[in-house]
C-alpha cells in the first residue's frame, strides 16, 4: 500500500489504557499528508480511534471572518454538521478563551446546559470535550469529542491525549496554511 494512502488510515484501538501511546504512533504519520484537509480528517480519525466516541467534531476558524467551521465530523447525523458555523456559542467561547480542554458533563455540573449548543440537539450527550488546536499564539480550531463509549467522563489522560493532537495539528495546519479552504 503507498504511504500516502496507509497514512490516511489510522491503527486500530488498542486496550491500552492510556490513549497517548496509540496517538504518539499515529501522528508519526502525520507528516506524510499532503494538506490541511486531509491532515485535519486524519487527526480527528486518529483521536476517535484512541477516545472511542459516540461523535468527533473538528473545528477550523475561518480566516476570512474568524468564526469556527465545521470541517470534519463522525458520529450520528455528523454529515448535517460540516460547514456550519458557531456564532454565539458559549462552550465554543469558553474553551477558546480558556486555551485548554474544557470538559462539560451535563447534568453533573451546576449550569451545563447553559453551555448546550444547536449541535448537540444531534447527539443529545452527557459529557463533551473541546480541545483548542493553537499554533504561535493563534486559535487554528478546536477537536470536540462527544460521549466516551467506554462510559467514564473525560479523565486527565484524555486531556492530554487530546492536547497532543492539538498541538500536532496546529503545527501541521500552520505548515500548510495556504493549502486550507
Amino acid at each position: 500500500m503507498p504511504p500516502s494512502v496507509r497514512a490516511t488510515m489510522p491503527a486500530p484501538a488498542t486496550d491500552a489504557t492510556d490513549p497517548s501511546e496509540e496517538l504518539f504512533a499515529a501522528m508519526a504519520e502525520l507528516s506524510q499528508l499532503d494538506d490541511a484537509v486531509a491532515g485535519a480528517r486524519f487527526c480527528l480519525d486518529a483521536a476517535l480511534r484512541a477516545v472511542p466516541c459516540l461523535a468527533g467534531v473538528l473545528h477550523l476558524r475561518d480566516a476570512a471572518t474568524g468564526d469556527m467551521v465545521v470541517a470534519h465530523a463522525k458520529g450520528p447525523r455528523a454529515d448535517q454538521l460540516v460547514g456550519t458555523r458557531s456564532k454565539g456559542d458559549a462552550l465554543i467561547t469558553r474553551a477558546a478563551r480558556t486555551g485548554k480542554p474544557t470538559v462539560v458533563t451535563y447534568g453533573a455540573e451546576p449550569g451545563a446546559e447553559k453551555t448546550m449548543c444547536a449541535r448537540h440537539e444531534l447527539f443529545d450527550p452527557w459529557s463533551v470535550i473541546l480541545v483548542p488546536v493553537v499554533h504561535g499564539g493563534q486559535l487554528l480550531g478546536l477537536v470536540e469529542m462527544v460521549d466516551p463509549v467506554k462510559g467514564n467522563p473525560f479523565d486527565e489522560d484524555v486531556q492530554s491525549a487530546l492536547g497532543y493532537v492539538a498541538v500536532r495539528l496546529g503545527g501541521f495546519l500552520a505548515e500548510h496554511a495556504a493549502e486550507a479552504p
